[in-house]
């Protein structure tokens, strides 16, 4: 997303106006209330007219902040698939590495033997990669490897079975369920079948997930509406319209230059 913003004039996914799709602000990416063509609408969706304007004003409005680089409309601009999925698969894997901390500090409270997260951390391996975490020196936060997508598919895919114990007891089916059902969801608008139904159908089947998503808001961190990213709105207002229109996003796969990047990274990894 951030190669779109560059070329269509528009900030960075931390502004205000961040989509590169829309109007919308970063206020209202919780609101899910809306109909899934609300945002389709001339009054709400990006031109490049319109960004060319602002980019001449003084007071550069919704989030513009130079002249297109583009000169056709952001609607024919399609998502990258698999960049759509790490950075969701981003925001799932750091709300159970928080979850699995979270319980070992209640352990501690209460005196009770704790370990949850190396036990995630074992967990993650078990799915068939290399993973660790660890605490930067002079910092109090946490950090954590950095996954190829080869491998977030793989942990993706099998971590779910293995979060019994690791997190949360009260909270881990709706966990577990969050996860699968982002996986069913990523297959979807990867195949043929998004393309026999209509966008409101697809629409509906994302806002359901994030609806399960909200459903922790207050229960576990980082479950709250101010946590719905750039890409898990796109997922739920944008994909719709471009799977409906275009087809499957596998064709728009940027997969290619994304073995490229993994390949380099292992190399780093190895050398390191």
């Amino acid at each position: 997303m951030k190669f779109l913003q560059i070329c269509l004039g528009i900030g960075s996914s931390t502004g205000e106006y961040a989509c590169v799709w829309c109007k919308v602000s970063k206020f209202d990416r919780g609101e899910i209330s809306k109909p899934w063509d609300f945002y389709l609408a001339p009054d709400m969706k990006r031109s490049i007219s319109e960004t060319t304007v602002l980019s001449r004003s003084s007071k550069k409005g919704f989030g513009v902040k130079h002249i297109p680089l583009l000169t056709f409309e952001p609607e024919h601009c399609v998502p990258d698939e698999k960049h759509l999925f790490m950075r969701i698969f981003d925001v799932l894997l750091r709300n159970v590495i928080d979850d699995a901390r979270n319980k070992d500090i209640m352990a501690k409270v209460n005196e009770e033997k704790g370990d949850y997260l190396e036990f995630l951390v074992a967990n993650i391996r078990k799915c068939g990669v290399f993973f660790d975490i660890w605490t930067p020196k002079g910092q109090g936060d946490l950090d954590w490897t950095s996954l190829c997508g080869a491998d977030m598919k793989k942990v993706m895919k099998s971590l779910p079975d293995l979060l019994m114990f690791v997190i949360h007891n009260e909270t881990h089916d709706t966990v577990v369920k969050l996860w699968k059902d982002f996986w069913h969801i990523y297959q979807y608008i990867c195949s043929n079948e998004c393309e026999r139904r209509i966008g409101e159908a697809t629409c509906t089947l994302v806002k359901d997930w994030i609806t399960l998503f909200l459903s922790l808001f207050g229960k576990r961190k980082g479950y709250g509406p101010q946590n719905i990213t750039p890409y898990i709105r796109c997922l739920m207002y944008h994909v719709p319209f471009f799977v409906s229109t275009y087809g499957s996003l596998r064709q728009f796969s940027g997969q290619p230059t994304e073995k490229i990047n993994d390949s380099i990274k292992t190399d780093t990894s190895c050398k390191n």
